[in-house]
Order: structure tokens, then C-alpha cells, then sequence
């Protein structure tokens, strides 16, 4: 949505900075595992995490649900 938005907002040199925490594993899998009781960790997308996430949270769901 950020496109329709652009011309209305300040300072767009801005918008070419990214700071944050890529979660990176040897094997380049993502880790899906169950932590706790009710808990499930769904992390490490190794840079892919806008590709991944979809793929990823379908099968979390498929886990969660056959755990139940």
C-alpha cells in the first residue's frame, strides 16, 4: 500500500533504511518446532521471510491443528 501513500509522506530517503534481526540457520530451513505446552516457534527465514511467511504459517496450522 506503500506506493498509494508515497507522495503524502516526508522524507523519502528514509524508506531505502532497514534495521532489524535476520534470523539465519546453517541448513537455510526455517525452524518450526513446538516449544511449550501451547506455544510453537515459527522462525529464521533466512532473508525470505516476505516469500516464506504464507508457506510457512500453512504449515504451522497444519501442525498446530493435528497436535490438538
Amino acid at each position: 500500500h506503500l506506493p498509494q501513500v508515497a507522495p503524502a509522506l516526508p522524507h523519502k530517503e528514509e524508506w531505502l533504511h532497514w534495521a532489524g534481526i535476520m534470523g539465519m540457520t546453517p541448513n537455510k530451513q526455517p525452524i518450526l518446532e513446538k516449544i511449550a505446552a501451547n506455544e510453537w516457534a515459527l522462525l529464521a527465514c533466512n532473508g525470505m521471510g516476505v516469500a516464506l511467511t504464507p508457506i510457512a504459517a500453512q504449515q504451522l496450522a497444519r501442525q498446530v491443528l493435528s497436535s490438538l
